[in-house]
């Protein structure tokens, strides 16, 4: 049920061309947020989501929840350094929340 709930709430982050975080919708950032370590796997998948909007709302959610996962703190060091401005903005602010040295772009 918890797996259902998690896939239903990265969906929601959908966004045709979310142009910043302020596109996107608060709602399952913070439900997701709440899940802890459990929406961790979810959302390190949701990273790798072809929809920009479902990947930079996984970035966002990792501004406040805190993770230690190794993969996830790569893809988001790998999107600080990207092209995507949106994704780097927010990448930066995931890493810091993360006590995460910015690496150099």
């Amino acid at each position: 049920m918890r797996q259902v709930a998690l896939a239903g709430l990265v969906e929601r982050l959908a966004h045709k061309s979310p142009q910043g975080e302020a596109d996107l919708p608060p709602e399952p950032i913070r439900l997701l947020a709440g899940f802890g370590d459990k929406a961790v796997p979810a959302l390190a998948e949701a990273l790798r989501n072809p929809d920009l909007g479902i990947r930079l709302g996984a970035v966002c959610v990792f501004q406040t929840l805190r993770t230690a996962d190794s993969k996830v703190l790569a893809a988001l060091r790998e999107f600080y350094k990207g092209k995507i401005d949106v994704l780097r903005e927010a990448a930066g602010k995931a890493l810091v929340a993360n006590g995460q040295p910015l690496p150099e772009p």
